[in-house]
C-alpha cells in the first residue's frame, strides 16, 4: 500500500468531515451554556450536568456527543462564569473532537423585572481521525478473502490530528419575569479544521436564536420553547413544550431541518432535591427514517439550592426547575 492511496482517500473525506455541523441536543436546558453563554451563572447557585447523546445507533459509525459544564453566579458582582468539557465522536470512534470551553457573563438591569445579560465564550478544541483500521484492495486476496497485513506503516500510525486550535463565541439574554429570548454567535473567526492545513476547510460560523416562557396553569407548569440554529447552508430549527407537575416534567418538540422535517422528540424528566434526571427520544421522520430510527439523550444535573431571594426574579426559579 502505498501512502498516494491514503492522501488521495483525504482528498475525498476531508472536505466532506470540514462541512460537517456542531452537534446538537434535544434537551437545551441541561447545557445551556451550549446554546448561549449568557446563560453562564443565571441560576446563581453551583451548577453541574452531565448530557450524552447517542445520535441515531442503528447506523454503523453513528455519532456520540458527551458534555461535562459547570457555573455558578455572584449576584454581588452581576457576573456568572461557566466551564465545559465536550467529547464528540463518529465513525466507530475514529473521528473524534475534543473541547475545553470557559464561559463569562455579565448582567445589567434595564427596569422593573427586566434583565440583559452579555456572554462570551474563548475555547479550545482538537480533532483528530484515525484511518490505522482502513483496509484496501492490494491486501484482500480476491479468491479467498483473506485480508494480510500491511506491507508499509502508515505515517504516524494512520492517526491525524487538527492540533489545539483557539475558537470563540458571543451571546446576549434578555429575561423578565416570565419569558427570555436570546441570540449567540460560535465559531466566530470560523477556526481551521483542517489536518493539512488547507484554508477552506474551517468550522463555519454558528448563530443561534432561541427564547421561551412559563405559563402557571393550576397544578401545572407550562414552558413552550423555540431555538433556531443556523450553520454554513444548515438551518434547523426546534419548537418544543414541556410541561411540570410536582417532581415531573414531560415534554415533546419537532425539528425540521431546512427543507425536510428531521423528528419528533418526547422527554421525560424527574427533579428531587438536588438531583434532575432526564430521557429524551427523537423518532426520524424523514426519509432517512428506515436506517436512522431515533436517537437517545440521557442528562443529569446536580444543583445546589441554597435560598436566594428570587422576589424580584422569578425567573430564576423557572431555570432551575427547567429542562
Amino acid at each position: 500500500m502505498k501512502y498516494s492511496k491514503i492522501i488521495l482517500l483525504l482528498s475525498f473525506l476531508v472536505p466532506l468531515i470540514a462541512k460537517a455541523q456542531d452537534p446538537e441536543f434535544t434537551q437545551t436546558m441541561a447545557s445551556p451554556m451550549y446554546f448561549n453563554p449568557a446563560f453562564a451563572g443565571i441560576q446563581q447557585n453551583f451548577r453541574t450536568s452531565g448530557q450524552s447523546r447517542i445520535q441515531w445507533p442503528g447506523v454503523s459509525g453513528a455519532f456520540n456527543t458527551n458534555t461535562i459544564t459547570a457555573d455558578i453566579g455572584f449576584t454581588k458582582i452581576n457576573s456568572g462564569v461557566g466551564l465545559a468539557y465536550e467529547h464528540d465522536q463518529a465513525g466507530d470512534e475514529k473521528w473524534t473532537t475534543d473541547a475545553i470551553s470557559v464561559f463569562y457573563a455579565y448582567e445589567i438591569k434595564l427596569g422593573l423585572g427586566s434583565y440583559l445579560r452579555f456572554g462570551i465564550n474563548p475555547s479550545f478544541f482538537k480533532r483528530t481521525i484515525d484511518f490505522s483500521g482502513l483496509r484496501f484492495g492490494d491486501q484482500i486476496d480476491p479468491k479467498t478473502g483473506f485480508v494480510y497485513p500491511t506491507q508499509e506503516k502508515l505515517p504516524g500510525n494512520g492517526v491525524y490530528s487538527s492540533g489545539l486550535t483557539p475558537n470563540f463565541g458571543s451571546g446576549a439574554l434578555y429575561y423578565n419575569s416570565h419569558i427570555y429570548a436570546g441570540v449567540a454567535v460560535y465559531n466566530i473567526f470560523q477556526p481551521s479544521q483542517s489536518f493539512f492545513g488547507n484554508p477552506n476547510s474551517v468550522l463555519y460560523r454558528r448563530y443561534d436564536l432561541q427564547g421561551g416562557g412559563f405559563i402557571g396553569l393550576g397544578k401545572w407548569n407550562l414552558n413552550p420553547n423555540l431555538l433556531v440554529m443556523h450553520q454554513g447552508n444548515f438551518t434547523q430549527a426546534l419548537l418544543g413544550l414541556n410541561a411540570t407537575i410536582g417532581m415531573f416534567t414531560f415534554g415533546t418538540s419537532f425539528r425540521q431541518t431546512d427543507p425536510n422535517a428531521d423528528a419528533l422528540n418526547f422527554l421525560v424528566g424527574f427533579a428531587k432535591g438536588k438531583f434532575k434526571v432526564c430521557y429524551s427520544y427523537d423518532i426520524t421522520v424523514s426519509d432517512a427514517r428506515a436506517a436512522a430510527q431515533g436517537s437517545h439523550e440521557l442528562s443529569l444535573v446536580f444543583q445546589l439550592n441554597k435560598p436566594h431571594d428570587t422576589t424580584e426574579k422569578p425567573m430564576i426559579g423557572f431555570l432551575r426547575g427547567a429542562f
